[in-house]
């Protein structure tokens, strides 16, 4: 009898080939699809993340400052400046505290001050809302030219302070060092320095009850940041000179709406921008709330490839064209001892 071996297979086919070919081809295209997708979301991801940590610490800082602005303790009558105002870097703008809000739709009288500047609003506050972490010690005679304190004031040279109780209140620029015990106003060696003591006396004698307070003078704008994109600055003149911060990069624009009480109930009854404001008919005293509108944007470029729709008031502004994520954030904030 004959049998027939079986043929064993020596090889595959050409058919066989392509086939497997384009089975790998699917399932390699799948893979980098899912990848592609994958790595889309995480950047979304990413990006949304990050325009909305730039956002909330903006309105952390702005908010902070605004519900403070005007604020000076104790105090129910007018401040006694022992600011030197004949000298050149005295500014009333900077440094007086009875009016403490002021706002621009652009640069507008600190222009040549704020080098960085690119776009939006500028906003200029003050207040003595801060206490310094020292305590006085003895009585403080109305014609002392320093206050007397429990330690080392810790407070650099230069600061300007306010002090008050509720008989009166007084700033002037510390003139003596960190190291120091007590705080000095002298006549010169800071800017702008201290009217003389011996000519201009505390607006009445202090005793160990006063409280010691940090004067706050801050310009918010946005600017040029550290990498080159707009970034939430501020130029602060707490120790006399300015000196610029960046805050928040990532911040592309601000704008402000100030809420205006026209009936004396300290309520705001309708919002203006600064040229409104500032043309007249109505004073910032009026100002009793602050709406912030803060427009964040991504760090990394082409997030997204469709053209973003911004709300007011940014929805006039020409698409950049960079691909990143951006969101306005809005808020709305009472100038608490302006308030009922």
């Amino acid at each position: 009898m004959i049998h027939n071996r079986p043929m064993r297979q020596q090889g595959l086919t050409l058919i066989e080939l392509m086939i497997a070919m384009t089975i790998g081809l699917f399932i390699l295209l799948g893979v980098v699809m899912v990848y592609l997708s994958s790595a889309r979301t995480t950047a979304t991801t990413e990006a949304s993340s990050r325009v909305q940590e730039n956002g909330r610490f903006a309105m952390h800082f702005l908010a902070g400052d605004i519900r403070q602005i005007g604020f000076h303790s104790a105090c129910q009558g007018d401040v006694n400046n022992l600011l030197d105002e004949a000298d050149p870097a005295y500014d009333e703008d900077l440094f007086d505290l009875e009016n403490a809000i002021e706002g621009w739709d652009d640069a507008g009288a600190f222009a040549a001050q704020l080098s960085n500047y690119v776009a939006g609003d500028v906003l200029l506050l003050k207040h003595a809302a801060a206490l310094a972490d020292i305590t006085a010690s003895g009585n403080t005679p109305m014609n002392a030219n320093t206050i007397n304190t429990s330690a080392k004031s810790g407070l650099d040279r230069g600061t300007i302070l306010f002090v008050s109780d509720a008989l009166g209140c007084d700033i002037f620029q510390k003139t003596n060092n960190a190291n120091s015990n007590g705080l000095t106003r002298g006549h010169a060696g800071t800017s702008p320095g201290n009217k003389n003591p011996g000519s201009f006396r505390f607006s009445h004698e202090y005793d160990e009850g006063m409280e010691i307070h940090v004067f706050a003078s801050n310009i918010y704008y946005i600017g040029q940041g550290a990498d080159g994109r707009p970034a939430l600055r501020r130029l602060s003149f707490g120790r006399g000179a300015a000196e610029d911060v960046e805050l928040v990069n990532g911040v592309d624009n601000m704008q402000f709406e100030y809420g205006i009480d026209d009936d004396g109930d300290r309520s705001a009854d309708r919002y203006l921008d600064a040229t409104s404001v500032n043309a007249g008919g109505v004073e910032w005293d009026d100002v009793v709330s602050v709406r912030v509108h803060v427009l964040a944007s991504s760090f990394n470029g082409n997030v997204i490839t469709e053209t973003q729709v911004l709300p007011a008031p940014f929805d006039a502004l020409a698409d950049p064209g960079d691909g990143r994520l951006r969101r306005v954030f809005t808020n709305t904030i009472g100038i608490r001892n302006r308030l009922p």
